[in-house]
């Protein structure tokens, strides 16, 4: 095994790695990974070397982006925008408040707790798309997000694209929760719904259902509805308050009955089956049966 990984891959060496596209350079991460492998070099999560290897990276695509770009960090994270460093700091300070909050509402869920994270703020339209176009895994993307979790990105980070305060607040408020949830890959459904209600919380907001709001989800979730909704593809197809907004009503049920259960159904959750099984386990009802329940309350 060899340990001094860094002597093993000197400067050109490290090179081979890196590579533009559409200008901004990034890290072969699978050629990278290949290396690591075939060469048994010990790199550990939370190793200095992997701080140095980010630096290296973040630091070359804030000399392509140009201008005002350049790398900040704080504890937990590296932080590539063109904020100044006063807003970069404040920036940093909030990302660590909100990964404290997570962490406090949800214990045990951030389980990447040596790996630093990234946010990247890329604040040219065309360019937050190039981006995220790279690193998507094949999804589709917009201009009109925000901002994203790249889960597929070989370093999983987190970009946004040109907003300003406080949506940069309530984006990585958002994607940190993915960030954190993404280890344990939970329903799409209980993943969302997890993620805006941690926006919501850390943003102080009450969550608000109207008479209105029930009519439409009552409109909505018919018996087939709702198997799409459990297998996830409400989410593309349907309005997205109201696929949201159901995840994120039946996250809140969740905690208001028994916030202690919450990691362990995100633990034992399947994709495959909507969560139907953990939550039987958990709380004695299906999903199902719990939407149901909602949507015949009397508002």
């Amino acid at each position: 095994m060899n340990d001094n990984w860094m002597g093993a891959l000197n400067s050109a060496e490290f090179d081979q790695f890196m590579t533009k596209v559409n200008g901004i350079t990034q890290v072969d991460w699978l050629r990278f990974y290949g290396f690591i492998d075939s060469n048994s070099i010990a790199l550990e999560p939370g190793a200095s070397e992997w701080d140095a290897l980010l630096e290296t990276w973040l630091g070359c695509a804030a000399r392509d982006l140009g201008g005002k770009y350049q790398l900040s960090k704080s504890d937990n994270f590296f932080f590539l925008s063109a904020h100044s460093p006063d807003s970069a700091h404040t920036i940093l300070k909030f990302a660590e408040s909100a990964l404290g909050s997570i962490e406090e509402l949800v214990p045990e869920i951030r389980t990447q707790d040596k790996w630093r994270l990234v946010l990247v703020q890329i604040h040219e339209a065309e360019s937050y798309l190039n981006y995220s176009e790279y690193h998507s895994g094949g999804y589709a993307v917009s201009t009109a997000a925000a901002g994203m979790f790249l889960p597929s990105a070989g370093y999983q980070h987190i970009v946004m694209g040109p907003i300003e305060a406080p949506a940069i607040e309530t984006t990585i408020a958002h994607e940190l929760a993915h960030y954190c949830l993404a280890q344990h890959d939970p329903p799409l459904w209980l993943d969302e719904g997890m993620a805006v209600t941690i926006e919501r919380t850390l943003s102080g907001r009450q969550i608000m259902i109207t008479r209105e709001d029930m009519n439409a989800h009552r409109a909505l979730w018919s018996e087939e509805n709702i198997k799409k909704f459990l297998d996830g593809t409400a989410f593309a197809e349907f309005d997205a308050t109201l696929t949201y907004g159901l995840a994120e009503i039946l996250v809140h049920g969740i905690l208001q009955t028994d916030r202690a259960k919450l990691f362990e159904l995100v633990k034992a959750s399947s994709r495959e089956d909507g969560g139907n099984e953990a939550f039987l386990a958990h709380f004695g009802v299906d999903v199902r049966d719990m939407i149901l329940g909602f949507l015949e309350q009397d508002f």
